[in-house]
């Protein structure tokens, strides 16, 4: 007896191809103060999406971008991250607006490719915003008073009335001691 085969007809189901890229930024940071403070960032891209992502390029308008791994422009595959480093420099606006806001941004090619060839199916550019980052700045700090606490005002003031030096009045307000003299020439009379 013979042995009869047969082959089915050939069914091919091509993938769903979808390309993205997710983008975060952040800074442990809590505050800054002074004009020049550097405060650091890390920005991570992330390959989202199912298909390969090639000449991927992190950008910061307002921050200057360091080191990052892997370097740029960078391949990545479904799955893999690039995390960048990146310095802003407190400026005076800063100080002024007493903010920080930034905002740091990706773009990439994807290449898809069909699941029953290697030839590239297409290009396209695909772009990532990442979340803002804000830093509250605190307020310049206050001048510190000079001189000595209100008892020692009093003393003060007691040792200069008993020297015969002239009429001296205190005044308080908000919390804090004032001398008033009188006017030199009343001193000088004496």
């Amino acid at each position: 007896s013979a042995t009869v085969t047969d082959d089915s007809n050939l069914v091919t189901i091509p993938a769903a191809l979808s390309s993205s890229v997710r983008i975060t930024k952040a800074t442990t940071t809590t505050n800054f103060n002074a004009v020049g403070q550097q405060v650091a960032f890390t920005i991570t891209a992330l390959n989202t999406g199912n298909v390969t992502l090639t000449n991927v390029l992190v950008t910061d308008p307002n921050a200057v971008l360091g080191t990052c791994t892997p370097t740029l422009p960078a391949t990545l595959a479904p799955g893999q991250s690039i995390s960048c480093a990146a310095v802003h420099a407190v400026t005076q606006a800063d100080m002024t607006a007493l903010s920080i806001s930034n905002t740091a941004y990706t773009t990439a090619l994807s290449i898809s490719n069909t699941a029953y060839t290697t030839a590239d199916a297409g290009v396209s550019d695909i772009t990532g915003t990442s979340n803002t980052v804000v830093v509250p700045g605190l307020p310049p700090p206050l001048i510190p008073r000079t001189g000595g606490d209100a008892q020692m005002i009093l003393m003060w003031a007691m040792g200069a009335i008993a020297a015969g030096v002239g009429f001296l009045t205190i005044n308080r307000r908000r919390g804090l001691y004032y001398l008033v003299l009188p006017p030199l020439e009343s001193l000088r009379e004496r």
